[in-house]
């Protein structure tokens, strides 16, 4: 924002933002830095195309210690308000330059101390405790923050702005050839909570399946979770559970889970194809993305939190492997094919392992196999043509990249293990080494070991 250093414009701007959240706040009679009205604030970018992870974004904006006290001197709050003040102090961190990992080590510390599996068995209690951790450990690697709510507001929105020239987004804009020049405008949103309970929840749902062919028929297809917020989807951070019935039994991924939204909570599920039905059906929309998140299980309490235009994939036009190739047999392990077709590459794990693999072969397919991928492996992203990772689902960042850059890629595979800090891989028991051929299916979700010939022609049904 260098124009904001000439005083008249900042001053008008700052007049601008105060006069927004006022009208915010008269609107639905919450106030920020009140203590008994809270308000909380999502602050994103608002990109003219997806820059899917890319920039910035906050959330809980407007807490601070003595607010979060007040938010979690309630029972029914308690829990969430300590994880909010984590992520919120997690997502200013890491504006600040900290990486996830970071915060990742954390949190596996704490799983480890407390003999905790997953983050939402913790205690309010523990909670806290993990929140003021992030806290005093970031201060520790010079972040400073802020308390003052508005001040927040404003410093967050600079921080969007300021991501749009960020090393992730120029890369990915020059992969797709989109001007500098666009720019982002900041969206400033009343936060909700999926993570009160293990009633409420966050997802993203594909009006139908990206994989097929574009219909006005609407079939729910996507992820949620419980107790969660929206980045722990779209940042592959937990094994989600599927939108639909038909979605659970019609796929491998799901396998021994009984849940999904339609079975759970039933009330959430028809509202949310309500409102799918009438984007699509009504109103005449293209197939639609679209984000949400349920306070209980109340269908009042759904709230749509955007929605955009889906990728739809041109799997027609993909290859299939060779069914007639002596190289082909049972898969050794399925994950969840979200883009692309059939693919044999080298596996690769860091940006050296590519570097060696191109220097090696440069005209050798490379697949990028990850724990799950963040906006900072968009530099690794683009330069193979395969992803396949351990966590995230459909709606994951992984998914949503390749997606929108063609690439092809099978996410949540749960027999796939990744050490990121050694290089390590072991898939279904099996130690890779980098280079061993590996072979991916992005419609089926079929993993392979070595290299199998692929054809343009679907393979034959099998004679009876």
């Amino acid at each position: 924002m260098p124009a904001m250093s000439y005083p008249p414009l900042y001053d008008d701007t700052i007049r601008r933002i105060h006069e927004a959240v006022g009208a915010l706040e008269r609107r639905i009679g919450l106030r920020l830095g009140d203590s008994r009205r809270l308000l909380l604030l999502s602050i994103r970018s608002g990109a003219a195309i997806s820059m899917p992870g890319l920039m910035t974004t906050f959330v809980n904006v407007g807490l601070n210690d003595e607010l979060v006290e007040a938010f979690a001197s309630r029972p029914e709050t308690s829990w969430a308000a300590w994880d909010s003040y984590r992520r919120f102090l997690q997502s200013w961190a890491m504006s600040y330059g900290i990486d996830r990992d970071f915060f990742d080590a954390i949190m596996t510390e704490f799983k480890s101390r407390y003999g905790v599996g997953q983050k939402l068995d913790f205690t309010s209690e523990q909670m806290r405790e993990i929140a003021f951790a992030y806290k005093s450990r970031a201060r520790d690697h010079g972040v400073v923050f802020v308390d003052e709510p508005f001040a927040q507001v404003v410093a967050c929105m600079r921080k969007v702005l300021e991501s749009w020239d960020s090393a992730p987004a120029r890369v990915y804009r020059q992969y797709l050839g989109v001007s500098e020049e666009w720019g982002t405008a900041v969206v400033v949103q009343r936060m909700v909570f999926g993570n009160l309970s293990r009633e409420s929840g966050s997802g993203v749902t594909f009006t139908n399946n990206p994989l097929e062919p574009h219909s006005r028929q609407v079939r729910l297809f996507g992820d949620f979770a419980v107790r969660s917020q929206g980045e722990d989807l779209v940042g592959g951070l937990v094994f989600p559970w599927p939108i639909s019935e038909a979605q659970r039994q019609g796929s491998l991924t799901y396998r021994g889970t009984e849940h999904s939204l339609e079975r759970d909570f039933p009330d959430i599920y028809q509202q949310l194809l309500t409102v799918a039905r009438d984007l699509v059906g009504e109103r005449e929309f293209d197939p639609q993305e679209i984000e949400f998140t349920f306070e209980s299980p109340a269908a009042s309490d759904l709230y749509i939190l955007q929605k955009r235009s889906a990728v739809q994939e041109q799997t027609r036009d993909a290859a299939y492997f060779d069914t007639t190739s002596p190289n082909y047999g049972p898969p050794v392990a399925v994950g969840m094919g979200v883009a692309g077709g059939a693919y044999s590459g080298r596996v690769a794990v860091t940006r050296e392992h590519i570097d060696h693999l191109e220097a090696e072969a440069p005209d050798e397919n490379i697949v990028l196999l990850r724990p799950d991928t963040v906006p900072e492996d968009i530099g690794m992203i683009t330069r193979v043509s395969g992803i396949l990772t351990a966590r995230g689902g459909t709606t994951s960042h992984a998914a949503v990249t390749a997606k929108r850059l063609g690439k092809t890629a099978v996410v949540e595979c749960v027999d796939l293990e990744v050490s990121e800090k050694t290089g390590t891989v072991r898939l279904a028991g099996k130690d890779l080494a980098v280079g061993d051929w590996v072979s991916i299916d992005g419609r089926t979700g079929n993993i392979f070991l070595g290299r199998i010939p692929t054809t343009a022609q679907p393979p034959l049904p099998p004679a009876r």
